[in-house]
């Protein structure tokens, strides 16, 4: 084998085990917050109960720092701008099943030349109420969170 021939298994194993790596995980949780940081807090809505088969609803209150405003999940997904998007991460996925979720907001309304479309943005703090069935029982704990796909802007 030559060196260019080594060189170029080498590289393509080292990809291949990146990409192995990097694909089917749920995304790390950030434990330190940037300036621009969205704050989220989450809890059962009053009453809730984790039945298998039923649904419950959990709360997820949203604030946005000072001067941020977050797309709103009502916005339309046209590309370029992000709406707050709420997803079951894959490893619970077999428990839980997201079958809905609404934005208690009000989001401001205006039109973006940059991006040509019509915005929604939140600026003060707002709720989400997520509907969640549980699929199945289980004998050992499941912890259970919620992925929010969102983003920012000043």
């Amino acid at each position: 084998m030559t060196i260019a021939s080594r060189h170029i298994a080498t590289t393509v194993m080292l990809l291949l085990a990146a990409a192995g790596i990097v694909r089917g995980k749920d995304p790390k949780i950030a434990t330190k917050l940037n300036r621009d940081s969205t704050i989220f807090k989450m809890e059962l809505v009053q009453g809730a109960k984790l039945v298998a088969g039923k649904s419950f609803e959990v709360r997820i209150h949203v604030t946005p720092k000072e001067n941020f405003h977050i797309w709103s999940s009502k916005m339309e997904d046209m590309g370029g701008l992000i709406p707050l998007k709420v997803a079951v991460p894959d490893s619970i996925a077999d428990y839980f099943e997201l079958t809905g979720f609404e934005e208690l907001s009000q989001p401001e309304v205006l039109y973006d030349s940059n991006f040509e479309q019509v915005t929604k943005s939140n600026y003060k703090p707002f709720d989400l109420i997520a509907t969640i069935k549980a699929r199945k029982n289980t004998t050992s704990r499941v912890p259970f969170y919620l992925l929010v796909t969102y983003q920012t802007c000043h």
